[in-house]
Protein backbone atom coordinates (compact mmCIF):
# COMPACT_ATOMS: atom_id res chain seq x y z
CA UNK A 1 0.00 0.00 0.00
CA UNK A 2 1.29 3.47 -0.81
CA UNK A 3 2.25 6.07 1.77
CA UNK A 4 -0.34 8.56 0.48
CA UNK A 5 -4.07 7.83 0.26
CA UNK A 6 -7.12 9.76 -0.90
CA UNK A 7 -10.19 7.54 -0.82
CA UNK A 8 -11.55 6.11 -4.09
CA UNK A 9 -9.26 5.70 -7.06
CA UNK A 10 -9.44 7.96 -10.08
CA UNK A 11 -7.61 7.92 -13.41
CA UNK A 12 -5.55 10.27 -15.52
CA UNK A 13 -6.39 8.49 -18.74
CA UNK A 14 -5.19 5.50 -20.68
CA UNK A 15 -1.48 6.35 -20.57
CA UNK A 16 -0.84 7.53 -17.03
CA UNK A 17 2.86 7.82 -16.26
CA UNK A 18 3.89 5.79 -19.30
CA UNK A 19 6.56 6.62 -21.84
CA UNK A 20 5.65 5.69 -25.38
CA UNK A 21 8.64 5.85 -27.71
CA UNK A 22 6.98 7.05 -30.86
CA UNK A 23 6.74 10.14 -33.02
CA UNK A 24 7.03 13.45 -31.21
CA UNK A 25 3.91 15.54 -31.72
CA UNK A 26 3.67 19.30 -31.57
CA UNK A 27 3.06 20.76 -28.13
CA UNK A 28 3.03 24.07 -26.31
CA UNK A 29 6.10 26.27 -26.24
CA UNK A 30 7.50 25.80 -22.76
CA UNK A 31 10.07 28.53 -22.38
CA UNK A 32 10.08 31.76 -20.39
CA UNK A 33 8.11 33.89 -20.19
CA UNK A 34 4.91 32.62 -21.86
CA UNK A 35 3.00 30.32 -19.51
CA UNK A 36 6.10 29.30 -17.54
CA UNK A 37 6.93 30.25 -13.97
CA UNK A 38 10.50 29.00 -13.76
CA UNK A 39 12.93 26.12 -14.25
CA UNK A 40 13.53 22.90 -12.32
CA UNK A 41 17.05 21.53 -12.63
CA UNK A 42 18.35 18.03 -11.87
CA UNK A 43 22.05 17.08 -11.49
CA UNK A 44 22.88 14.13 -13.73
CA UNK A 45 25.45 12.66 -11.40
CA UNK A 46 29.00 11.35 -11.81
CA UNK A 47 30.14 7.77 -12.29
CA UNK A 48 32.42 6.09 -9.74
CA UNK A 49 36.08 6.91 -10.28
CA UNK A 50 35.39 10.34 -11.79
CA UNK A 51 34.92 13.75 -10.20
CA UNK A 52 33.33 15.93 -12.90
CA UNK A 53 30.80 15.70 -15.69
CA UNK A 54 29.81 17.58 -18.82
CA UNK A 55 26.84 17.60 -21.15
CA UNK A 56 26.54 17.69 -24.95
CA UNK A 57 22.94 17.26 -26.11
CA UNK A 58 19.48 15.90 -25.29
CA UNK A 59 16.55 14.48 -27.24
CA UNK A 60 12.77 14.94 -27.09
CA UNK A 61 12.52 12.34 -24.28
CA UNK A 62 15.01 14.20 -22.06
CA UNK A 63 17.71 11.56 -22.58
CA UNK A 64 20.98 13.43 -22.15
CA UNK A 65 24.42 12.58 -23.56
CA UNK A 66 27.70 13.91 -22.23
CA UNK A 67 30.81 12.66 -20.49
CA UNK A 68 32.52 12.19 -17.15
CA UNK A 69 36.17 12.73 -16.42
CA UNK A 70 38.88 13.93 -14.08
CA UNK A 71 41.01 17.08 -14.42
CA UNK A 72 43.06 15.21 -17.04
CA UNK A 73 41.82 12.77 -19.73
CA UNK A 74 40.60 10.21 -20.44
CA UNK A 75 36.95 11.19 -20.70
CA UNK A 76 34.16 8.62 -20.86
CA UNK A 77 30.95 9.21 -22.85
CA UNK A 78 27.67 8.85 -20.95
CA UNK A 79 23.91 8.86 -21.39
CA UNK A 80 21.41 9.79 -18.68
CA UNK A 81 17.99 8.12 -18.86
CA UNK A 82 15.29 8.74 -16.25
CA UNK A 83 17.59 9.35 -13.33
CA UNK A 84 20.33 6.84 -14.15
CA UNK A 85 23.72 7.70 -15.69
CA UNK A 86 25.17 4.99 -17.94
CA UNK A 87 28.64 4.75 -19.52
CA UNK A 88 28.79 4.33 -23.29
CA UNK A 89 30.43 1.02 -24.19
CA UNK A 90 33.55 0.85 -26.35
CA UNK A 91 34.24 -1.94 -28.81
CA UNK A 92 37.08 -4.39 -28.05
CA UNK A 93 40.40 -2.72 -28.77
CA UNK A 94 38.92 0.78 -28.61
CA UNK A 95 39.01 3.36 -25.80
CA UNK A 96 37.66 6.78 -24.84
CA UNK A 97 34.11 6.60 -26.22
CA UNK A 98 32.74 10.14 -26.60
CA UNK A 99 29.15 11.28 -27.14
CA UNK A 100 28.56 14.49 -29.08
CA UNK A 101 24.92 14.35 -30.11
CA UNK A 102 21.68 12.31 -29.88
CA UNK A 103 18.95 12.19 -32.53
CA UNK A 104 15.51 13.66 -31.82
CA UNK A 105 13.59 10.45 -31.01
CA UNK A 106 15.28 7.31 -32.38
CA UNK A 107 17.96 6.92 -29.69
CA UNK A 108 20.89 7.21 -32.10
CA UNK A 109 24.03 8.69 -30.50
CA UNK A 110 26.90 10.11 -32.52
CA UNK A 111 30.47 10.54 -31.33
CA UNK A 112 33.70 8.63 -31.60
CA UNK A 113 36.30 6.48 -29.91
CA UNK A 114 40.02 5.94 -30.05
CA UNK A 115 41.23 2.90 -32.01
CA UNK A 116 44.97 2.59 -31.53
CA UNK A 117 46.26 6.10 -32.04
CA UNK A 118 43.45 7.19 -34.36
CA UNK A 119 40.05 8.71 -33.63
CA UNK A 120 37.19 6.99 -35.39
CA UNK A 121 33.54 8.01 -35.74
CA UNK A 122 31.01 5.88 -33.88
CA UNK A 123 27.26 5.44 -33.60
CA UNK A 124 25.41 3.95 -30.62
CA UNK A 125 21.81 2.80 -30.96
CA UNK A 126 19.94 2.49 -27.67
CA UNK A 127 19.09 -1.15 -27.13
CA UNK A 128 21.12 -2.35 -30.11
CA UNK A 129 24.81 -1.64 -29.52
CA UNK A 130 27.60 0.34 -31.17
CA UNK A 131 29.23 0.47 -34.60
CA UNK A 132 32.41 2.12 -35.80
CA UNK A 133 32.17 4.22 -38.96
CA UNK A 134 34.56 4.02 -41.88
CA UNK A 135 37.16 6.77 -41.80
CA UNK A 136 37.56 9.18 -44.71
CA UNK A 137 40.91 8.70 -46.50
CA UNK A 138 42.47 7.17 -43.38
CA UNK A 139 42.25 10.30 -41.25
CA UNK A 140 40.87 10.95 -37.79
CA UNK A 141 37.07 11.20 -37.71
CA UNK A 142 34.38 12.28 -35.28
CA UNK A 143 30.58 12.47 -35.55
CA UNK A 144 29.09 15.81 -34.49
CA UNK A 145 25.45 15.41 -35.54
CA UNK A 146 22.91 12.62 -36.20
CA UNK A 147 19.25 12.48 -37.18
CA UNK A 148 16.42 9.97 -36.93
CA UNK A 149 16.92 8.85 -40.54
CA UNK A 150 20.40 7.55 -39.68
CA UNK A 151 22.42 10.33 -41.31
CA UNK A 152 25.53 11.49 -39.48
CA UNK A 153 27.66 14.59 -40.02
CA UNK A 154 31.19 15.25 -38.83
CA UNK A 155 34.82 15.92 -39.62
CA UNK A 156 37.74 13.82 -40.81
CA UNK A 157 41.36 14.62 -41.51
CA UNK A 158 45.04 13.85 -41.07
CA UNK A 159 46.46 17.35 -40.50
CA UNK A 160 43.44 19.61 -40.99
CA UNK A 161 39.85 18.37 -41.31
CA UNK A 162 37.17 18.32 -43.99
CA UNK A 163 33.36 18.16 -43.64
CA UNK A 164 31.93 14.70 -44.27
CA UNK A 165 28.71 12.73 -43.83
CA UNK A 166 27.67 9.10 -43.49
CA UNK A 167 24.29 7.69 -44.53
CA UNK A 168 23.06 4.83 -42.33
CA UNK A 169 26.62 3.87 -41.33
CA UNK A 170 27.80 3.63 -44.94
CA UNK A 171 31.01 4.98 -46.42
CA UNK A 172 31.77 8.65 -45.70
CA UNK A 173 31.52 11.21 -48.47
CA UNK A 174 32.96 14.71 -48.75
CA UNK A 175 30.33 17.46 -48.55
CA UNK A 176 32.37 19.78 -50.76
CA UNK A 177 33.99 23.15 -50.13
CA UNK A 178 33.54 26.88 -50.67
CA UNK A 179 36.58 27.33 -52.89
CA UNK A 180 39.33 26.72 -50.37
CA UNK A 181 39.99 23.06 -51.06
CA UNK A 182 37.63 21.61 -48.47
CA UNK A 183 39.24 22.53 -45.14
CA UNK A 184 36.64 22.79 -42.38
CA UNK A 185 34.14 20.56 -40.65
CA UNK A 186 30.47 19.61 -40.44
CA UNK A 187 28.50 20.15 -37.25
CA UNK A 188 24.70 20.01 -37.04
CA UNK A 189 22.17 18.11 -39.14
CA UNK A 190 18.36 18.27 -39.19
CA UNK A 191 15.62 15.85 -40.20
CA UNK A 192 15.67 17.25 -43.77
CA UNK A 193 19.27 15.98 -44.10
CA UNK A 194 20.53 19.57 -44.22
CA UNK A 195 24.00 19.98 -42.70
CA UNK A 196 25.85 23.04 -41.42
CA UNK A 197 29.46 23.71 -40.52
CA UNK A 198 32.43 25.74 -41.70
CA UNK A 199 34.59 25.63 -44.82
CA UNK A 200 37.31 27.87 -46.20
CA UNK A 201 36.70 29.99 -49.29
CA UNK A 202 39.22 30.84 -52.03
CA UNK A 203 40.79 33.46 -49.74
CA UNK A 204 41.30 30.76 -47.07
CA UNK A 205 38.73 32.45 -44.84
CA UNK A 206 36.52 30.20 -42.71
CA UNK A 207 32.87 30.65 -43.70
CA UNK A 208 29.61 29.11 -42.45
CA UNK A 209 27.93 26.74 -44.88
CA UNK A 210 24.55 25.14 -45.37
CA UNK A 211 24.70 21.85 -47.31
CA UNK A 212 21.42 21.00 -49.01
CA UNK A 213 20.69 18.44 -51.74
CA UNK A 214 24.37 17.99 -52.53
CA UNK A 215 25.15 21.71 -52.75
CA UNK A 216 27.24 23.66 -50.23
CA UNK A 217 25.95 27.23 -49.77
CA UNK A 218 27.94 30.04 -48.18
CA UNK A 219 25.64 31.68 -45.62
CA UNK A 220 28.21 34.19 -44.39
CA UNK A 221 28.04 37.96 -44.80
CA UNK A 222 28.46 39.66 -48.16
CA UNK A 223 32.11 40.42 -47.36
CA UNK A 224 34.13 37.26 -48.24
CA UNK A 225 36.84 38.34 -45.79
CA UNK A 226 34.50 38.02 -42.79
CA UNK A 227 35.10 34.86 -40.76
CA UNK A 228 32.28 33.01 -39.00
CA UNK A 229 31.05 29.46 -38.41
CA UNK A 230 27.77 27.54 -38.15
CA UNK A 231 27.08 25.18 -35.23
CA UNK A 232 23.58 23.74 -35.54
CA UNK A 233 20.41 23.73 -37.64
CA UNK A 234 16.76 23.08 -36.78
CA UNK A 235 13.95 21.61 -38.87
CA UNK A 236 12.92 25.07 -40.11
CA UNK A 237 16.37 25.43 -41.75
CA UNK A 238 17.36 28.07 -39.20
CA UNK A 239 21.05 28.07 -38.30
CA UNK A 240 23.02 29.28 -35.30
CA UNK A 241 26.63 30.30 -35.39
CA UNK A 242 29.40 32.61 -34.21
CA UNK A 243 30.57 35.79 -35.96
CA UNK A 244 34.35 35.84 -35.53
CA UNK A 245 34.55 39.34 -36.99
CA UNK A 246 32.05 40.77 -34.52
CA UNK A 247 33.65 39.75 -31.20
CA UNK A 248 32.49 36.13 -31.57
CA UNK A 249 28.88 37.29 -31.22
CA UNK A 250 26.27 34.57 -31.65
CA UNK A 251 23.69 34.79 -34.41
CA UNK A 252 20.63 33.09 -35.86
CA UNK A 253 20.51 32.77 -39.64
CA UNK A 254 16.87 32.80 -40.78
CA UNK A 255 15.57 33.17 -44.35
CA UNK A 256 18.89 34.51 -45.55
CA UNK A 257 19.16 37.11 -42.77
CA UNK A 258 21.65 37.08 -39.91
CA UNK A 259 20.02 38.08 -36.60
CA UNK A 260 22.38 38.67 -33.68
CA UNK A 261 21.45 37.33 -30.26
CA UNK A 262 20.02 39.86 -27.79
CA UNK A 263 21.87 40.54 -24.54
CA UNK A 264 20.42 39.54 -21.20
CA UNK A 265 22.49 42.39 -19.73
CA UNK A 266 24.58 44.98 -21.61
CA UNK A 267 28.13 43.85 -20.89
CA UNK A 268 31.44 43.57 -22.64
CA UNK A 269 30.79 39.86 -23.16
CA UNK A 270 29.12 38.79 -26.41
CA UNK A 271 26.23 36.28 -26.15
CA UNK A 272 27.00 32.96 -27.81
CA UNK A 273 24.76 30.25 -29.25
CA UNK A 274 25.12 26.55 -28.50
CA UNK A 275 21.77 25.00 -29.43
CA UNK A 276 18.31 25.77 -30.84
CA UNK A 277 14.91 24.15 -31.21
CA UNK A 278 12.15 24.43 -33.81
CA UNK A 279 10.26 27.13 -31.89
CA UNK A 280 12.56 30.11 -32.06
CA UNK A 281 14.46 29.35 -28.85
CA UNK A 282 18.26 29.55 -28.89
CA UNK A 283 20.38 28.64 -25.86
CA UNK A 284 23.96 29.32 -24.92
CA UNK A 285 25.82 31.71 -22.69
CA UNK A 286 26.09 35.42 -21.92
CA UNK A 287 27.10 37.72 -19.07
CA UNK A 288 25.05 38.31 -15.95
CA UNK A 289 24.18 41.58 -14.24
CA UNK A 290 27.44 43.21 -13.20
CA UNK A 291 29.32 41.46 -16.01
CA UNK A 292 30.59 38.65 -13.82
CA UNK A 293 31.15 35.07 -14.94
CA UNK A 294 29.41 33.68 -18.01
CA UNK A 295 25.86 32.53 -17.30
CA UNK A 296 23.56 29.97 -18.91
CA UNK A 297 21.11 31.91 -21.07
CA UNK A 298 17.90 31.42 -23.06
CA UNK A 299 17.28 33.62 -26.13
CA UNK A 300 13.74 33.94 -27.49
CA UNK A 301 14.44 34.95 -31.10
CA UNK A 302 10.73 35.54 -31.81
CA UNK A 303 10.59 38.32 -29.22
CA UNK A 304 14.29 39.21 -29.22
CA UNK A 305 14.52 38.75 -25.46
CA UNK A 306 17.01 36.87 -23.27
CA UNK A 307 17.00 35.44 -19.73
CA UNK A 308 19.70 34.20 -17.39
CA UNK A 309 18.50 30.72 -16.42
CA UNK A 310 19.69 30.70 -12.82
CA UNK A 311 17.62 33.82 -12.09
CA UNK A 312 14.53 31.64 -12.62
CA UNK A 313 15.61 28.36 -11.00
CA UNK A 314 13.48 26.70 -8.37
CA UNK A 315 15.32 26.06 -5.12
CA UNK A 316 18.42 27.44 -3.43
CA UNK A 317 21.73 27.08 -5.26
CA UNK A 318 24.06 29.31 -3.25
CA UNK A 319 27.40 29.93 -4.97
CA UNK A 320 26.84 27.29 -7.64
CA UNK A 321 27.34 28.77 -11.11
CA UNK A 322 25.37 27.68 -14.19
CA UNK A 323 27.51 28.96 -17.03
CA UNK A 324 26.21 27.46 -20.28
CA UNK A 325 23.22 25.80 -21.93
CA UNK A 326 24.46 23.27 -24.48
CA UNK A 327 21.21 22.14 -26.10
CA UNK A 328 17.41 22.58 -25.98
CA UNK A 329 14.56 20.37 -27.18
CA UNK A 330 11.14 21.41 -28.46
CA UNK A 331 9.66 21.17 -24.97
CA UNK A 332 12.13 23.83 -23.78
CA UNK A 333 14.10 21.32 -21.70
CA UNK A 334 17.82 22.05 -21.62
CA UNK A 335 21.11 20.22 -21.22
CA UNK A 336 23.01 22.65 -19.03
CA UNK A 337 26.50 23.01 -17.59
CA UNK A 338 27.37 24.31 -14.15
CA UNK A 339 30.31 24.20 -11.79
CA UNK A 340 31.03 23.61 -8.13
CA UNK A 341 32.65 26.38 -6.08
CA UNK A 342 36.02 24.69 -6.81
CA UNK A 343 35.20 25.11 -10.55
CA UNK A 344 34.70 21.41 -11.28
CA UNK A 345 32.06 21.14 -14.06
CA UNK A 346 28.76 19.35 -13.50
CA UNK A 347 25.99 18.38 -15.95
CA UNK A 348 22.28 19.16 -15.47
CA UNK A 349 18.87 18.61 -17.05
CA UNK A 350 16.70 21.71 -16.73
CA UNK A 351 12.93 21.66 -17.32
CA UNK A 352 10.47 24.59 -17.45
CA UNK A 353 7.39 24.41 -15.22
CA UNK A 354 4.18 26.37 -14.80
CA UNK A 355 2.66 25.55 -11.41
CA UNK A 356 4.00 26.16 -7.92
CA UNK A 357 3.77 23.41 -5.31
CA UNK A 358 3.88 23.90 -1.54
CA UNK A 359 5.51 21.72 1.09
CA UNK A 360 3.22 19.32 2.96
CA UNK A 361 1.68 20.90 6.04
CA UNK A 362 2.17 20.03 8.85
CA UNK A 363 4.70 17.65 7.27
CA UNK A 364 4.20 14.81 9.74
CA UNK A 365 3.48 11.14 9.06
CA UNK A 366 0.35 9.57 10.55
CA UNK A 367 -1.60 12.79 10.02
CA UNK A 368 -3.61 14.56 7.34
CA UNK A 369 -1.37 16.90 5.33
CA UNK A 370 -2.33 19.71 2.96
CA UNK A 371 -0.37 20.41 -0.25
CA UNK A 372 -1.26 23.49 -2.30
CA UNK A 373 -0.88 23.95 -6.05
CA UNK A 374 -1.02 27.53 -7.32
CA UNK A 375 -0.93 29.31 -10.68
CA UNK A 376 -3.57 26.99 -12.14
CA UNK A 377 -6.44 28.06 -14.36
CA UNK A 378 -9.82 28.19 -12.56
CA UNK A 379 -11.44 24.76 -12.68
CA UNK A 380 -8.27 23.06 -13.95
CA UNK A 381 -7.79 19.42 -12.90
CA UNK A 382 -4.47 18.43 -11.36
CA UNK A 383 -2.98 15.19 -10.01
CA UNK A 384 -0.25 14.64 -7.43
CA UNK A 385 2.71 12.36 -8.20
CA UNK A 386 5.20 11.05 -5.63
CA UNK A 387 8.31 8.91 -5.46
CA UNK A 388 11.80 8.81 -3.98
CA UNK A 389 14.29 9.94 -6.64
CA UNK A 390 14.76 12.36 -9.55
CA UNK A 391 14.12 11.30 -13.12
CA UNK A 392 12.48 12.39 -16.38
CA UNK A 393 9.55 10.66 -18.09
CA UNK A 394 6.91 12.13 -20.35
CA UNK A 395 3.45 11.53 -18.89
CA UNK A 396 2.01 10.77 -22.35
CA UNK A 397 3.49 10.27 -25.79
CA UNK A 398 1.68 13.38 -27.05
CA UNK A 399 2.88 15.62 -24.19
CA UNK A 400 6.31 16.78 -25.28
CA UNK A 401 6.56 19.28 -22.43
CA UNK A 402 4.90 17.51 -19.50
CA UNK A 403 7.65 15.57 -17.79
CA UNK A 404 7.40 13.67 -14.53
CA UNK A 405 10.65 14.58 -12.79
CA UNK A 406 10.50 11.54 -10.52
CA UNK A 407 12.28 8.28 -11.34
CA UNK A 408 9.86 5.90 -9.60
CA UNK A 409 6.66 7.94 -9.80
CA UNK A 410 3.36 6.81 -8.30
CA UNK A 411 0.04 8.62 -8.47
CA UNK A 412 -2.36 9.87 -5.83
CA UNK A 413 -5.22 8.86 -8.06
CA UNK A 414 -8.05 11.20 -7.06
CA UNK A 415 -7.51 14.59 -8.72
CA UNK A 416 -8.44 17.99 -7.34
CA UNK A 417 -9.74 21.05 -9.15
CA UNK A 418 -8.58 24.66 -8.93
CA UNK A 419 -10.84 27.26 -7.37
CA UNK A 420 -11.62 30.66 -8.87
CA UNK A 421 -8.20 31.92 -7.76
CA UNK A 422 -6.34 29.12 -9.51
CA UNK A 423 -5.53 27.25 -6.28
CA UNK A 424 -6.01 23.53 -5.68
CA UNK A 425 -5.41 21.77 -2.35
CA UNK A 426 -4.61 18.09 -1.84
CA UNK A 427 -5.69 16.83 1.59
CA UNK A 428 -3.85 13.56 2.14
CA UNK A 429 -3.47 11.15 5.02
CA UNK A 430 0.19 10.14 5.19
CA UNK A 431 0.75 6.62 6.54
CA UNK A 432 2.71 6.33 9.81
CA UNK A 433 5.42 4.24 8.13
CA UNK A 434 6.43 7.31 6.09
CA UNK A 435 8.07 8.83 9.19
CA UNK A 436 11.74 9.56 8.58
CA UNK A 437 11.46 8.86 4.87
CA UNK A 438 12.13 11.39 2.12
CA UNK A 439 9.75 11.77 -0.81
CA UNK A 440 9.71 13.78 -4.02
CA UNK A 441 6.35 15.37 -4.95
CA UNK A 442 5.07 16.98 -8.17
CA UNK A 443 1.73 18.24 -9.53
CA UNK A 444 0.65 17.29 -13.07
CA UNK A 445 -2.14 18.62 -15.29
CA UNK A 446 -2.13 15.81 -17.83
CA UNK A 447 -4.91 17.15 -20.05
CA UNK A 448 -3.01 20.40 -20.72
CA UNK A 449 0.48 18.84 -20.64
CA UNK A 450 1.58 21.12 -17.79
CA UNK A 451 3.66 20.47 -14.67
CA UNK A 452 4.85 21.98 -11.40
CA UNK A 453 8.33 21.98 -9.96
CA UNK A 454 9.08 19.24 -7.45
CA UNK A 455 9.22 19.39 -3.66
CA UNK A 456 11.49 17.06 -1.67
CA UNK A 457 10.27 16.47 1.87
CA UNK A 458 11.22 14.24 4.82
CA UNK A 459 8.22 13.49 7.02
CA UNK A 460 8.59 13.73 10.77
Amino acid sequence: MGCFSRGSAGRWGSAALSVVLGAVSAGPLLALPDGVTGYETIPLGILDGYNQSSVSALDEYARVVGSVGNPTPPLLGTIWINGVLYPLPALPGATRPSANYISSTSGLIGGGMLVGDRGQGALWKLGRGVALLENYQGGWCSVQGVNDAGWASGSCGVVGTVPVAWVRAGSPFLLGHLGGGGAGGANGINELNEIVGSSTNAARVSRPFLWRDGVMIDIGSADPADESSAASINNNSEVIGIDDRYRNWGFLWRDGERIYLPEAYPCDFPPRARGLNDRGIVVGTSASDGCGKARATVFDMNKMEAWIVDEHLHGEWGDFVFYEVNDVNNAGQMAMSGEYPDERPQAYLTTPYRFNLSRPAPGRAGEVNAIRVTNLDPGQQVHLVWGTGPGALRIRDDCDGATVLIHDAKTVRTPVFADADGVAVFTLRVNPDAAGRTFRLQAIAADECQISHTVTWTFE
